[in-house]
C-alpha cells in the first residue's frame, strides 16, 4: 500500500473547499485507533525515508511495512484505505488527528531527547575509586 500518495491525497482533498460529504463505512476506524496507527505510520516513513533513497526500493519497503503495521494494530489495509477517504471528507476531524499526531510526535522526541541527557549526564559522573579519581572523557 502506498501511504505516503494516500496521505498526500488526503491533505490535499481536505484543504478543498466544497468536498461533498461521505458516509463512515461501517468498519470505519475510530479517531483515537486511526490517530496511534498513523503515529506510527509516520514513524515509519520517516525511518524508511532515511534509509532508502531509490524510489523503487522505497515503495516495496513502506509497502510491506505499512501493511504489517496496519495488521499489527487488528485492521486490514483495506479498512485503513476506506477509513482514511472517509477522513478526507471529514476535513476538522482530520484537522484534529493530524494535530493529535503532531503532538505525539513532538511528545516523543522530547523524551527520548531526556533519556539521551540522562545517559550523557550518567557518562560523564566522576568515579571515586579511593585515591584516584577517574572522570570519562567524551
Amino acid at each position: 500500500m502506498k501511504f505516503f500518495p494516500l496521505i498526500l491525497i488526503v491533505v490535499v482533498v481536505a484543504c478543498s473547499p466544497g468536498v461533498e460529504r461521505m458516509d463512515a463505512p461501517d468498519d470505519l476506524i475510530q479517531h483515537d485507533k486511526m490517530v496511534k496507527l498513523m503515529t506510527e505510520l509516520m514513524k515509519l516513513e520517516g525511518h524508511v525515508t532515511s534509509k532508502y533513497v531509490q524510489l523503487v526500493r522505497y515503495h516495496k519497503v513502506i509497502s510491506n511495512s505499512g501493511d504489517s503495521l496496519v495488521k499489527a494494530h487488528g485492521f486490514t489495509p483495506a479498512q485503513f484505505k476506506r477509513s482514511m477517504e472517509y477522513y478526507t471528507y471529514e476535513q476538522n476531524e482530520l484537522e484534529k488527528m493530524y494535530g493529535e499526531i503532531l503532538d505525539n510526535l513532538n511528545r516523543e522526541m522530547v523524551e527520548i531527547e531526556l533519556k539521551e541527557a540522562e545517559v550523557a549526564k550518567s557518562d560523564s559522573t566522576v568515579i571515586n575509586t579511593g585515591s584516584i579519581k577517574i572522570t570519562p572523557r567524551n
